[in-house]
């Protein structure tokens, strides 16, 4: 049984380009959410909409991304200033055991319409979310 509901994005060869730049910009460790951001923000082809947030994940199950019907995907950042504590993004019920890991630096493309959530691993962490959505 699937964790997440997925939608199947309209994707186009500006997308494919898009998220290849972005997941070339993730791999980059010394870059910053900012700069990310701004390369999100001048590839936003074909959806009209975007927000990005700072969360806190804390040691219980924290909700980053509410629910969205339009969404296309969020851009997922563990931003721990500490990079010591790993993330874990998942459904309302997420745990350390069950959650997909983002360690520190690392980020991932996920594509739902669904709440996301995370959970820390120990201490609070900083978590940057980008949305993008119709």
């Amino acid at each position: 049984m699937p964790m997440f509901t997925s939608t199947q994005p309209r994707q186009t060869d500006s997308d494919n380009i898009l998220l290849a730049k972005i997941a070339q910009a993730l791999a980059d460790d010394n870059a910053d959410f900012t700069s990310i951001t701004t390369l999100l923000q001048a590839g936003n082809r074909g959806t009209p909409n975007f927000t990005s947030v700072a969360v806190t994940t804390t040691t219980g199950p924290t909700l980053i991304s509410a629910a969205r019907s339009t969404r296309r995907y969020a851009v997922i950042k563990n931003t721990d200033s500490a990079a010591t504590n790993s993330i874990y993004i998942g459904a309302s019920g997420v745990a350390v055991s069950t959650g997909m890991e983002l360690k520190p630096g690392q980020s991932i493309v996920w594509e739902s319409t669904a709440a996301i959530y995370a959970i820390a691993s120990g201490a609070s962490v900083d978590t940057r979310v980008v949305e993008f959505y119709d």
